[in-house]
């Protein structure tokens, strides 16, 4: 994941910081299934929450728990939040 968004110098994290005084950030759920999709998000949502709550949600168990397929929607995901589409 960290290296779909290198290019853009952001800092992907696997834990929530200590400190996340002024800086923007999305915070991403990965959780048990509760839609039949991988993933789901709000488009362009990109700084409009809180970094502690999460507004996009990457579910393992419709991706057959692979660690790649994962990694993906994540990815796929946090593009939604920055306004792309598919």
């Amino acid at each position: 994941m960290a290296e779909d968004y290198a290019s853009f110098d952001a800092d992907v994290m696997t834990e929530k910081p200590a400190v996340p005084a002024s800086k923007v950030g999305m915070t991403i759920l990965i959780t048990s299934k509760v839609q039949d999709a991988g993933g789901y998000t709000y488009l362009n949502s990109f700084s409009k929450f809180s970094t502690g709550l999460a507004s996009t949600f990457c579910f393992p168990n419709n991706l057959g728990n692979s660690e790649k397929a994962i990694a993906e929607c994540v990815s796929h995901e946090l593009g939604h939040t920055l306004g792309l589409s598919h």
